[in-house]
């Protein structure tokens, strides 16, 4: 897509992992990436924005639930 710069965030977690989140081809959705440090095995999840958005829901559902005392 014209006009528009690529770009990718990688973040470094903890559990030695890498997640990269980057536009998918067409810029119709994004793209992420969980790799292993220490292996070659990758994984990745094409998301639109309302799976992305329903996807962050539920990650902070189940952080809260599992903070709870």
């Amino acid at each position: 897509m014209s006009g528009k710069v690529w770009y990718k965030t990688e973040i470094s977690l903890d559990a030695d992992q890498n997640v990269e989140i980057y536009p998918d081809e067409g810029y119709g959705g994004i793209v992420i990436k969980g790799k292993e440090i220490e292996s070659t095995d990758s994984y990745r999840i094409y998301l639109n924005r309302a799976e992305m958005e329903l996807l962050i829901s539920k990650m902070r559902e189940m952080m809260d639930h599992v903070e709870k005392p």
